[in-house]
């Protein structure tokens, strides 16, 4: 049986709180998720070694990463799941600093083999990775079909 799953990646401990938030949204739509903690900078091995374990099941990963984010990008450059950055301060974009919006969106310059979706929000991390997940299981699609504005549905 296909089993709906997703790994959160949190770069260190402090995205923690942040990628509970991200699985919080997964339970709604019926998603199992783990959370690992590996760092790009200080455990790239295990991180590489993580990738690994997970790279040949089918399942999207949800970086989380704070200040420059690299982390995405070498999960990235070493899987080819889809992957998903979402940074860890961004539920509420127009409160953050223009600083720190031009960090986010400067981790978006990455080679193209390196190439991940940006998620602005732990509820859109949640919904690109279900989207996914939805290619595989049709209860899932219609789960999301339903929260479509009824203007916007394809007949």
């Amino acid at each position: 049986m296909y089993k709906k799953k997703v790994i959160i990646i949190a770069g260190s401990n402090s995205d923690v709180d942040f990628a509970r938030k991200i699985g919080n949204h997964l339970k709604e739509f019926d998603i199992d998720y783990e959370i690992k903690i590996a760092s790009a900078h200080r455990s790239t091995k295990e991180l590489l070694k993580l990738l690994e374990l997970y790279t040949n099941l089918k399942v999207p990963f949800i970086t989380v990463a704070g200040k420059l984010d690299v982390l995405s990008g070498i999960v990235a450059a070493n899987t080819t799941n889809p992957v998903i950055a979402c940074p860890p301060d961004t539920d509420d974009w127009n409160r953050l600093s223009e600083v720190r919006k031009i960090e986010i969106l400067s981790s978006l310059d990455v080679p193209n083999v390196a190439s991940f979706g940006l998620a602005i929000g732990s509820l859109n991390a949640a919904r690109q990775a279900a989207k996914i997940l939805a290619l595989e299981d049709k209860e899932l699609a219609r789960k999301l079909f339903s929260l479509l504005p009824k203007n916007s549905r394809n007949k």
